[in-house]
């Protein structure tokens, strides 16, 4: 089995690897901690398996509707005051 580095997975999604890491973090990509019991860094590694899981969630979600931009309105009206 072919395990895949987040770098290799952000290359092969067009993403940078943070955004690979902020997944994980989520839990919407899973993977797997290959480094040492009580190392201050994680290593984690992916499989075809845990991509094709990541792909098949990602597909049954729906698309987030893209907020749009809402602007101040003008007044009606400049009222002047003597």
């Amino acid at each position: 089995m072919q395990m895949m580095t987040p770098e290799t997975v952000a290359k092969q999604y067009g993403v940078n690897f943070t955004t690979v890491l902020g997944w994980i973090a989520k839990g919407l990509m899973p993977a797997v901690d290959v480094s040492r019991e009580g190392a201050s860094r994680r290593r984690w590694r992916m499989s075809e398996e845990h991509l094709t899981t990541f792909n098949e969630r990602r597909s049954a979600q729906p698309a987030a509707p893209v907020a749009s931009k809402s602007r101040r309105s003008k007044p009606a009206a400049i009222k002047e005051y003597v």
